[in-house]
Protein backbone atom coordinates (compact mmCIF):
# COMPACT_ATOMS: atom_id res chain seq x y z
CA UNK A 1 0.00 0.00 0.00
CA UNK A 2 2.83 2.36 0.89
CA UNK A 3 4.49 1.69 -2.46
CA UNK A 4 1.27 2.56 -4.36
CA UNK A 5 0.95 5.88 -2.50
CA UNK A 6 4.56 6.76 -3.26
CA UNK A 7 4.09 6.09 -7.01
CA UNK A 8 0.89 8.16 -7.02
CA UNK A 9 2.74 11.17 -5.54
CA UNK A 10 5.35 10.94 -8.32
CA UNK A 11 2.90 10.44 -11.21
CA UNK A 12 0.53 13.34 -10.46
CA UNK A 13 3.11 16.20 -11.04
CA UNK A 14 4.37 14.41 -14.17
CA UNK A 15 0.86 14.22 -15.58
CA UNK A 16 0.19 17.91 -14.90
CA UNK A 17 3.39 19.29 -16.48
CA UNK A 18 3.96 16.71 -19.23
CA UNK A 19 2.25 18.93 -21.80
CA UNK A 20 5.13 21.45 -21.54
CA UNK A 21 7.96 19.02 -22.27
CA UNK A 22 9.66 19.63 -25.63
CA UNK A 23 7.86 22.95 -26.21
CA UNK A 24 9.92 26.18 -26.76
CA UNK A 25 8.15 29.23 -25.34
CA UNK A 26 8.42 32.35 -27.50
CA UNK A 27 8.45 35.76 -25.81
CA UNK A 28 7.15 38.28 -28.32
CA UNK A 29 8.85 41.08 -26.39
CA UNK A 30 12.34 39.71 -27.11
CA UNK A 31 14.01 41.65 -29.94
CA UNK A 32 16.32 40.09 -32.54
CA UNK A 33 19.97 40.06 -31.59
CA UNK A 34 21.62 43.43 -32.11
CA UNK A 35 24.98 44.02 -33.72
CA UNK A 36 25.85 46.13 -30.69
CA UNK A 37 26.64 45.39 -27.05
CA UNK A 38 23.57 45.70 -24.83
CA UNK A 39 25.09 48.57 -22.85
CA UNK A 40 25.25 50.72 -25.97
CA UNK A 41 22.03 49.51 -27.48
CA UNK A 42 19.95 50.39 -24.42
CA UNK A 43 21.15 53.97 -23.93
CA UNK A 44 18.48 56.51 -24.70
CA UNK A 45 19.56 59.55 -22.70
CA UNK A 46 19.98 62.92 -24.40
CA UNK A 47 21.73 66.00 -23.09
CA UNK A 48 19.60 69.13 -22.87
CA UNK A 49 21.50 72.22 -24.00
CA UNK A 50 20.13 75.74 -24.27
CA UNK A 51 20.69 77.02 -27.79
CA UNK A 52 20.15 80.49 -29.22
CA UNK A 53 20.00 79.03 -32.75
CA UNK A 54 20.09 75.53 -34.29
CA UNK A 55 23.62 74.17 -34.61
CA UNK A 56 25.26 74.91 -37.94
CA UNK A 57 26.65 71.54 -39.09
CA UNK A 58 29.13 73.30 -41.39
CA UNK A 59 30.91 75.10 -38.53
CA UNK A 60 30.32 72.94 -35.44
CA UNK A 61 33.52 70.99 -34.72
CA UNK A 62 33.31 67.49 -33.26
CA UNK A 63 35.23 66.70 -30.09
CA UNK A 64 35.48 64.13 -27.27
CA UNK A 65 32.20 63.31 -25.45
CA UNK A 66 29.94 64.53 -28.25
CA UNK A 67 27.07 62.05 -28.43
CA UNK A 68 25.40 60.63 -31.53
CA UNK A 69 22.21 58.69 -32.07
CA UNK A 70 22.67 56.27 -35.00
CA UNK A 71 19.89 54.25 -36.60
CA UNK A 72 20.67 51.49 -39.14
CA UNK A 73 17.90 49.95 -41.25
CA UNK A 74 19.19 46.77 -42.86
CA UNK A 75 16.42 44.17 -42.77
CA UNK A 76 15.93 45.09 -39.15
CA UNK A 77 16.33 48.46 -37.46
CA UNK A 78 19.06 48.95 -34.91
CA UNK A 79 19.41 52.18 -32.95
CA UNK A 80 22.19 52.97 -30.52
CA UNK A 81 24.05 55.82 -28.84
CA UNK A 82 27.68 56.43 -29.71
CA UNK A 83 30.02 58.71 -27.76
CA UNK A 84 33.19 60.21 -29.22
CA UNK A 85 36.18 58.87 -27.27
CA UNK A 86 38.86 61.08 -25.62
CA UNK A 87 41.01 60.26 -28.62
CA UNK A 88 38.45 61.75 -30.98
CA UNK A 89 37.08 58.57 -32.59
CA UNK A 90 33.68 56.88 -32.60
CA UNK A 91 33.53 53.10 -32.13
CA UNK A 92 30.75 51.32 -33.99
CA UNK A 93 30.66 47.57 -33.25
CA UNK A 94 31.14 45.36 -36.33
CA UNK A 95 32.09 48.52 -38.24
CA UNK A 96 35.15 49.82 -36.41
CA UNK A 97 36.64 53.12 -35.25
CA UNK A 98 35.87 56.25 -37.23
CA UNK A 99 38.15 59.24 -36.69
CA UNK A 100 36.01 62.34 -36.14
CA UNK A 101 38.29 64.75 -34.29
CA UNK A 102 38.76 68.02 -36.18
CA UNK A 103 35.83 67.37 -38.50
CA UNK A 104 32.71 69.47 -38.77
CA UNK A 105 29.38 67.92 -37.89
CA UNK A 106 28.54 67.60 -41.57
CA UNK A 107 31.84 65.86 -42.35
CA UNK A 108 31.41 63.56 -39.35
CA UNK A 109 27.94 62.45 -40.50
CA UNK A 110 29.24 61.68 -43.98
CA UNK A 111 32.16 59.64 -42.57
CA UNK A 112 29.87 57.62 -40.29
CA UNK A 113 27.34 56.95 -43.05
CA UNK A 114 30.01 55.89 -45.56
CA UNK A 115 31.64 53.43 -43.14
CA UNK A 116 28.33 51.82 -42.08
CA UNK A 117 27.08 51.48 -45.65
CA UNK A 118 30.39 49.89 -46.65
CA UNK A 119 29.59 47.09 -44.16
CA UNK A 120 25.82 47.03 -44.61
CA UNK A 121 25.05 47.58 -48.26
CA UNK A 122 21.65 48.96 -49.19
CA UNK A 123 21.19 50.06 -45.59
CA UNK A 124 19.51 53.27 -44.58
CA UNK A 125 21.44 55.26 -41.95
CA UNK A 126 20.09 58.11 -39.80
CA UNK A 127 22.55 60.13 -37.70
CA UNK A 128 21.74 62.85 -35.14
CA UNK A 129 23.86 64.79 -32.69
CA UNK A 130 21.99 64.46 -29.38
CA UNK A 131 24.60 65.47 -26.78
CA UNK A 132 27.17 68.25 -26.70
CA UNK A 133 30.44 67.94 -24.82
CA UNK A 134 31.45 70.10 -21.87
CA UNK A 135 34.93 71.42 -21.15
CA UNK A 136 36.66 73.80 -18.73
CA UNK A 137 37.69 77.33 -19.68
CA UNK A 138 40.11 79.27 -17.43
CA UNK A 139 39.32 82.97 -16.86
CA UNK A 140 42.02 85.29 -15.51
CA UNK A 141 42.69 88.99 -15.14
CA UNK A 142 40.41 91.75 -13.85
CA UNK A 143 37.68 89.51 -12.46
CA UNK A 144 36.39 89.00 -8.92
CA UNK A 145 36.24 85.21 -9.26
CA UNK A 146 39.07 83.89 -11.47
CA UNK A 147 39.13 80.16 -12.13
CA UNK A 148 37.79 77.42 -14.39
CA UNK A 149 34.24 77.54 -15.76
CA UNK A 150 32.27 74.82 -17.53
CA UNK A 151 31.48 75.69 -21.14
CA UNK A 152 30.15 74.04 -24.29
CA UNK A 153 30.92 74.67 -27.98
CA UNK A 154 27.69 76.72 -28.24
CA UNK A 155 28.36 78.93 -25.20
CA UNK A 156 29.57 82.48 -25.85
CA UNK A 157 32.36 84.47 -24.24
CA UNK A 158 29.97 86.93 -22.56
CA UNK A 159 28.34 84.11 -20.56
CA UNK A 160 31.63 82.89 -19.13
CA UNK A 161 32.82 86.44 -18.40
CA UNK A 162 29.61 87.20 -16.52
CA UNK A 163 30.16 84.10 -14.34
CA UNK A 164 33.64 85.36 -13.42
CA UNK A 165 32.28 88.81 -12.39
CA UNK A 166 34.54 91.45 -14.01
CA UNK A 167 35.62 94.05 -11.45
CA UNK A 168 35.25 97.82 -11.79
CA UNK A 169 38.62 98.17 -13.54
CA UNK A 170 38.07 95.43 -16.15
CA UNK A 171 38.65 96.51 -19.74
CA UNK A 172 36.03 94.50 -21.62
CA UNK A 173 36.98 96.18 -24.90
CA UNK A 174 40.21 94.13 -25.04
CA UNK A 175 39.23 90.62 -23.95
CA UNK A 176 41.91 88.16 -25.07
CA UNK A 177 40.98 84.61 -26.12
CA UNK A 178 43.87 82.19 -26.65
CA UNK A 179 43.17 78.83 -28.29
CA UNK A 180 45.01 75.55 -27.65
CA UNK A 181 47.46 76.30 -30.48
CA UNK A 182 48.43 79.64 -28.89
CA UNK A 183 46.60 81.80 -31.41
CA UNK A 184 45.15 84.96 -29.84
CA UNK A 185 41.92 86.78 -30.65
CA UNK A 186 40.96 90.18 -29.18
CA UNK A 187 37.22 90.83 -28.85
CA UNK A 188 35.30 93.90 -27.71
CA UNK A 189 32.54 92.48 -25.53
CA UNK A 190 31.18 95.98 -24.89
CA UNK A 191 29.97 96.05 -28.50
CA UNK A 192 27.86 92.99 -27.79
CA UNK A 193 26.44 94.43 -24.56
CA UNK A 194 25.62 97.78 -26.18
CA UNK A 195 24.53 96.71 -29.67
CA UNK A 196 24.08 92.92 -29.56
CA UNK A 197 26.85 92.35 -32.10
CA UNK A 198 27.54 88.59 -32.06
CA UNK A 199 30.77 88.95 -34.05
CA UNK A 200 32.27 90.49 -30.91
CA UNK A 201 30.96 87.63 -28.77
CA UNK A 202 32.24 84.36 -30.27
CA UNK A 203 31.54 80.83 -29.10
CA UNK A 204 34.22 78.86 -27.26
CA UNK A 205 36.20 75.74 -28.10
CA UNK A 206 38.12 73.11 -26.16
CA UNK A 207 41.41 74.53 -24.90
CA UNK A 208 40.38 78.21 -25.07
CA UNK A 209 41.63 80.57 -22.35
CA UNK A 210 40.10 83.95 -21.50
CA UNK A 211 42.03 86.91 -20.07
CA UNK A 212 40.43 90.27 -19.19
CA UNK A 213 43.03 93.05 -18.83
CA UNK A 214 42.86 95.93 -16.37
CA UNK A 215 42.04 99.36 -17.76
CA UNK A 216 44.72 102.01 -18.13
CA UNK A 217 44.11 104.18 -15.05
CA UNK A 218 45.44 107.31 -16.74
CA UNK A 219 43.19 107.04 -19.80
CA UNK A 220 40.26 104.71 -19.17
CA UNK A 221 39.29 105.09 -15.51
CA UNK A 222 37.12 107.63 -13.69
CA UNK A 223 36.41 108.17 -9.99
CA UNK A 224 32.78 108.11 -8.82
CA UNK A 225 31.78 109.52 -5.42
CA UNK A 226 28.76 110.68 -3.51
CA UNK A 227 25.21 109.36 -3.49
CA UNK A 228 25.98 106.02 -5.18
CA UNK A 229 25.89 102.46 -3.85
CA UNK A 230 29.42 101.48 -4.90
CA UNK A 231 31.73 104.38 -5.55
CA UNK A 232 35.41 104.29 -6.42
CA UNK A 233 37.32 103.68 -9.61
CA UNK A 234 35.31 102.60 -12.67
CA UNK A 235 36.50 101.62 -16.11
CA UNK A 236 34.95 103.58 -19.00
CA UNK A 237 34.55 102.66 -22.64
CA UNK A 238 36.05 104.71 -25.49
CA UNK A 239 34.03 107.91 -26.00
CA UNK A 240 31.59 106.83 -23.31
CA UNK A 241 28.99 109.37 -22.21
CA UNK A 242 27.84 110.00 -18.66
CA UNK A 243 24.44 108.49 -19.53
CA UNK A 244 26.10 105.29 -20.77
CA UNK A 245 28.21 104.91 -17.62
CA UNK A 246 25.15 105.52 -15.42
CA UNK A 247 23.15 102.85 -17.23
CA UNK A 248 26.00 100.31 -17.16
CA UNK A 249 27.54 100.56 -13.75
CA UNK A 250 26.01 103.08 -11.34
CA UNK A 251 23.27 102.45 -8.80
CA UNK A 252 22.12 105.53 -6.90
CA UNK A 253 21.07 105.91 -3.31
CA UNK A 254 17.48 106.93 -2.74
CA UNK A 255 18.42 110.50 -1.78
CA UNK A 256 20.67 111.19 -4.79
CA UNK A 257 20.19 114.53 -6.53
CA UNK A 258 20.83 114.24 -10.28
CA UNK A 259 19.92 117.82 -11.06
CA UNK A 260 23.50 119.02 -10.72
CA UNK A 261 26.27 116.44 -11.23
CA UNK A 262 29.73 117.86 -10.59
CA UNK A 263 32.76 116.85 -12.70
CA UNK A 264 36.33 117.68 -11.74
CA UNK A 265 38.55 117.39 -14.81
CA UNK A 266 42.33 117.68 -14.95
CA UNK A 267 43.69 119.48 -17.99
CA UNK A 268 46.73 121.34 -19.22
CA UNK A 269 45.30 124.55 -17.81
CA UNK A 270 44.64 123.04 -14.40
CA UNK A 271 41.44 121.80 -12.82
CA UNK A 272 38.06 122.38 -14.42
CA UNK A 273 34.84 122.29 -12.40
CA UNK A 274 31.93 121.29 -14.63
CA UNK A 275 28.25 121.06 -13.74
CA UNK A 276 26.30 118.59 -15.90
CA UNK A 277 22.51 118.82 -16.10
CA UNK A 278 20.38 115.70 -16.72
CA UNK A 279 19.61 116.95 -20.24
CA UNK A 280 23.35 116.85 -20.99
CA UNK A 281 24.05 113.30 -19.78
CA UNK A 282 23.70 111.81 -23.29
CA UNK A 283 26.13 114.27 -24.86
CA UNK A 284 28.74 114.68 -22.12
CA UNK A 285 31.74 112.50 -23.06
CA UNK A 286 33.85 111.31 -20.15
CA UNK A 287 37.65 111.40 -20.08
CA UNK A 288 40.10 109.30 -18.11
CA UNK A 289 40.79 110.64 -14.60
CA UNK A 290 37.49 112.54 -14.43
CA UNK A 291 36.14 112.77 -10.88
CA UNK A 292 32.34 112.49 -10.84
CA UNK A 293 30.47 113.68 -7.79
CA UNK A 294 26.80 112.70 -7.49
CA UNK A 295 25.39 114.98 -4.82
CA UNK A 296 22.88 114.03 -2.19
CA UNK A 297 19.48 115.61 -2.51
CA UNK A 298 19.43 118.87 -0.55
CA UNK A 299 17.16 118.40 2.48
CA UNK A 300 14.81 120.83 4.18
CA UNK A 301 16.28 122.06 7.46
CA UNK A 302 13.85 123.03 10.21
CA UNK A 303 15.53 125.03 12.96
CA UNK A 304 14.62 126.96 16.07
CA UNK A 305 11.80 126.46 18.52
CA UNK A 306 10.29 123.20 17.27
CA UNK A 307 10.03 119.85 19.04
CA UNK A 308 12.40 117.96 16.69
CA UNK A 309 14.69 120.31 14.76
CA UNK A 310 16.73 118.70 11.97
CA UNK A 311 16.84 117.76 8.27
CA UNK A 312 13.80 116.42 6.43
CA UNK A 313 13.35 114.95 2.95
CA UNK A 314 11.98 117.33 0.33
CA UNK A 315 8.32 116.63 -0.48
CA UNK A 316 6.94 118.57 -3.46
CA UNK A 317 4.04 120.86 -2.55
CA UNK A 318 4.64 120.94 1.20
CA UNK A 319 4.43 124.31 2.94
CA UNK A 320 6.47 125.66 5.82
CA UNK A 321 3.60 124.73 8.14
CA UNK A 322 3.72 121.11 6.91
CA UNK A 323 7.44 120.86 7.69
CA UNK A 324 6.94 122.43 11.12
CA UNK A 325 4.38 119.70 11.82
CA UNK A 326 6.89 117.07 10.63
CA UNK A 327 9.30 118.57 13.17
CA UNK A 328 6.82 118.02 16.01
CA UNK A 329 5.22 121.44 16.00
CA UNK A 330 6.14 124.77 17.59
CA UNK A 331 7.27 124.73 21.21
CA UNK A 332 5.45 126.93 23.75
CA UNK A 333 8.41 129.31 23.61
CA UNK A 334 8.21 129.62 19.82
CA UNK A 335 6.47 132.32 17.81
CA UNK A 336 3.47 131.10 15.82
CA UNK A 337 3.81 134.02 13.42
CA UNK A 338 6.73 135.29 11.45
CA UNK A 339 8.21 131.92 10.43
CA UNK A 340 11.31 132.68 8.34
CA UNK A 341 12.28 130.73 5.16
CA UNK A 342 15.81 131.18 3.81
CA UNK A 343 16.32 130.16 0.14
CA UNK A 344 19.55 128.84 -1.38
CA UNK A 345 20.02 132.10 -3.28
CA UNK A 346 19.75 134.13 -0.05
CA UNK A 347 16.16 135.30 -0.45
CA UNK A 348 14.15 135.47 2.79
CA UNK A 349 10.41 134.76 2.91
CA UNK A 350 8.05 134.74 5.86
CA UNK A 351 4.84 132.89 6.62
CA UNK A 352 3.45 129.47 7.41
CA UNK A 353 1.91 128.96 3.97
CA UNK A 354 5.07 129.39 1.84
CA UNK A 355 5.62 126.52 -0.68
CA UNK A 356 8.97 125.01 0.22
CA UNK A 357 11.74 124.34 -2.33
CA UNK A 358 14.75 122.03 -2.15
CA UNK A 359 17.43 123.34 0.16
CA UNK A 360 15.20 125.78 2.05
CA UNK A 361 15.87 126.51 5.72
CA UNK A 362 12.82 127.05 7.93
CA UNK A 363 13.44 128.95 11.14
CA UNK A 364 10.95 129.30 13.99
CA UNK A 365 11.99 132.22 16.22
CA UNK A 366 11.43 132.68 19.92
CA UNK A 367 8.29 134.58 20.84
CA UNK A 368 8.56 138.15 22.18
CA UNK A 369 6.71 137.29 25.37
CA UNK A 370 9.10 134.42 26.03
CA UNK A 371 12.02 136.74 25.53
CA UNK A 372 10.61 139.14 28.12
CA UNK A 373 9.38 136.75 30.79
CA UNK A 374 11.08 133.43 30.02
CA UNK A 375 9.35 130.17 30.85
CA UNK A 376 6.77 131.56 33.37
CA UNK A 377 3.02 131.35 32.74
CA UNK A 378 0.75 134.31 31.94
CA UNK A 379 -0.76 134.07 35.45
CA UNK A 380 2.70 134.24 36.95
CA UNK A 381 3.49 137.17 34.72
CA UNK A 382 0.27 139.01 35.79
CA UNK A 383 1.01 138.22 39.42
CA UNK A 384 4.49 139.66 39.06
CA UNK A 385 3.11 142.87 37.49
CA UNK A 386 0.53 143.21 40.28
CA UNK A 387 3.23 142.74 42.91
CA UNK A 388 5.34 145.42 41.29
CA UNK A 389 2.36 147.79 41.11
CA UNK A 390 1.53 147.28 44.80
CA UNK A 391 5.12 147.81 45.78
CA UNK A 392 5.24 151.04 43.80
CA UNK A 393 1.98 152.29 45.44
CA UNK A 394 3.29 151.47 48.89
CA UNK A 395 6.47 153.44 48.32
CA UNK A 396 4.51 156.48 47.13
Amino acid sequence: MAQKMFMLVLLIPLAIFSQRFGVTEVNPAVQPESILPAALDEQDQTQQVTLELPINDSTFMIGPSDKFSISIEAGETTTFIGVVTPGGSLLIPKVGNIELFGKTLREAKLSIRDRIQANYRQSRVTIDLIGIREFSVPVTGAVSEPGFYVSTPVMRVSTIISMASPNSLADITQVRITDKMGKEQIVNISEFFSAGNLSDNPTLNDGDQIHIPHSDISNSVVVVRGAVQDGGYLSILPNETLASLVSRKIEFKKDADLENVKIIRSGKEGLQFITVKPSEFNSFVLLGRDEIEFLFEQPINVLGFVAAPGSYQFIPGYTSSDYINLAGGILPAGATKGVKIIRKNGDILRGSDVIIQRGDIIEVRRSTINILVGEISILQFASTLATLALAYSAVN
